[in-house]
């Protein structure tokens, strides 16, 4: 199973020299599990980059979605989830652009490029 817990574990037994660990979740483990997260060293990051899109397992309708949107939204101000979004490390949701998705694709762009150098 490749996740981000299991690269740590894997760089740890030393099965790989190198592996990727998105910076949330890293922070996440930093807050979390001190000591875990202390077991890898970061040596090169990525630009910044939107988190991954939430997706649906079936098509919503256009008033779902704007609902879904804005509950999600709202989460950002809701005195009521502070304890939760403290715990997530959230400040809230954003709805992105489409565009704002155009960095992955020139992250894979140069991957194909140095795809024969690994």
């Amino acid at each position: 199973m490749i996740n981000a817990r299991r690269v740590i574990e894997a760089l740890e037994a030393r099965e790989i020299d190198a592996g990727p660990l998105d910076s949330y979740y890293h922070d996440l483990l930093m807050r979390n599990d001190r000591e875990f997260a202390a077991r890898v060293r970061v040596v090169a990051t990525t630009e910044a980059a939107p988190m991954p899109p939430l997706v649906a397992t079936m098509p919503l309708a256009a008033r779902e979605l704007e609902r879904l949107r804005a509950a999600l939204v709202a989460t950002g101000s809701s005195a009521a989830l502070a304890a939760q979004r403290e715990t997530l490390l959230l400040t809230g949701f954003a709805v992105p652009d489409g565009s704002d998705y155009e960095v992955f694709d020139e992250i894979l762009a140069a991957s194909n490029e140095h795809a024969g150098i690994w």
